[in-house]
């Protein structure tokens, strides 16, 4: 797929390469339940907003979403059909932190890590 841009509107382009993808799809570190619950990468172009971030998800209920975090990304649980209205979803979506912010799926990454 090379020479073939992705754009993600309103966001800073990124580039990750492959092998970084890999480690970032195998370091997820819940168990996974894919029938029941959606497992998230959440990156972020600023390392003060994922800190913000993460130290705000201690502040949530873990009853319903899990946050971890990994290298340079956040790692992110939640149950289906919660994925924008949770609070976590709730938090990324605000006007602080979008242009900082973008969320793959776990199963995106894991195709792009091998595309």
């Amino acid at each position: 797929r090379e020479g073939r841009p992705v754009l993600w509107l309103n966001k800073p382009q990124s580039v990750v390469p492959q092998e970084r993808m890999a480690r970032l799809a195998a370091a997820y570190p819940f168990t996974r339940a894919d029938e029941t619950e959606h497992p998230y990468v959440v990156f972020s172009s600023d390392e003060n907003v994922a800190a913000e971030l993460l130290a705000a998800a201690h502040n949530l209920t873990q009853e319903i979403e899990v946050i971890a975090p990994g290298d340079e990304v956040l790692y992110w649980r939640v149950p289906r059909g919660s994925t924008l209205d949770s609070p976590f979803a709730k938090l990324l979506a605000k006007p602080r932190y979008k242009p900082h912010v973008t969320t793959r799926n776990l199963r995106t990454v894991e195709k792009l890590a091998v595309a």
